[in-house]
């Protein structure tokens, strides 16, 4: 195994265990939605500023069809895991249309038009799937979903679509 390899394998460990800690533990994530218990601990501002409101489409016509037709709210697509892994962020507004895109059967992807990539979730025998998405949405919950960045294929700034089943949502800007 070369050099580079460990250390791909050894930072999508850690990040998997990471992301495993926090659920079993229940440690708050970096997106909380409002009202939660943490939300008065955080400087005033930052709350506001962590929400997010689907500025990162490019397209705001998108934003509001995403909103309506599928009943979930993207917040960002980050580079997570020293930029091999980006990190989906996004808020559920209607749990009876968000069903659709929730389930153990469901496979996103993203897809990066420049290198024309297709980035899948990493799973693991131990850790799993690396999304959150697999049970029944609940309203203003925020979700996640680590896809892999193998090589860093995409970089911030980058843009993206989003394909999970029957949605498709393009021109998703990396941050």
């Amino acid at each position: 195994m070369s050099k580079e390899n460990r250390k791909t394998g050894w930072v999508f460990g850690m990040a998997g265990g990471m992301v495993a800690a926090a659920l079993l533990i229940g440690a708050p994530s970096g997106a909380q939605s409002a009202g939660t218990p943490y939300d008065d601990h955080l400087p005033s501002g930052l709350l506001e500023a962590m929400k997010g409101d689907g500025m990162n489409l490019v397209d705001p016509a998108e934003v509001e069809r995403v909103r309506k037709t599928f009943g979930i709210e993207i917040r960002s697509v980050r580079f997570t895991s020293a930029g091999y892994a980006l990190d989906l962020r996004y808020r559920v507004i209607d749990a009876e249309k968000a069903k659709q895109l929730h389930g153990v059967a469901v496979k996103p992807y993203l897809y990066h038009p420049a290198t024309k990539s297709r980035l899948a979730v990493p799973s693991s025998s131990k850790v799993g799937s690396l999304t959150q998405g697999t049970g029944i949405p609940k309203a203003g919950r925020t979700y996640f979903t680590l896809f892999a960045n193998p090589g860093h294929l995409v970089k911030p700034g980058d843009l993206v679509t989003l394909v999970i089943e029957g949605m498709v949502v393009e021109g998703i800007r990396v941050q």
